[in-house]
């Protein structure tokens, strides 16, 4: 059993900065929420590979897409949560937890910056997460 570290701690503080489950963490990690709650509590050691993507992880910052954002961007359309939800390629729920606040996870992020940026400039002057 390893001892919680700072890596461990700032993988849990980087998870809620997000806004993500373990599942959520864990999907990004490529493991179970499950192992990456032990990463987390420092319980496991993980392999180098994962160590790389925690780091990646860690660092990259909020996505910039705002529940606000999406609203607007849902207004201007006039989509609802299906139509969004059909034009970003995902299930109508992943938008419903977007619009309430939800960090999109990194596989998602570039498909709501796509769907918002046309309503919203400011969108576009960001760089890809």
């Amino acid at each position: 059993m390893a001892p919680e570290t700072s890596w461990s701690s700032a993988l849990r503080k980087a998870r809620q900065r997000h806004k993500h489950s373990q599942s959520d963490l864990g999907k990004a990690l490529g493991v179970t929420g499950q192992m990456a709650g032990r990463y987390e509590r420092g319980k496991d050691v993980p392999t180098p590979r994962i160590i790389e993507q925690a780091k990646a992880y860690i660092k990259s910052p909020e996505h910039a897409v705002t529940p606000k954002m999406l609203i607007r961007a849902m207004e201007q359309y006039s989509h609802n949560l299906g139509q969004a939800a059909k034009a970003c390629g995902v299930h109508v729920g992943t938008v419903s937890k977007w619009r309430a606040g939800r960090k999109p996870l990194a596989n998602n992020a570039a498909r709501l910056k796509r769907y918002v940026a046309p309503a919203c400039p400011e969108v576009g002057s960001w760089s890809n997460d």
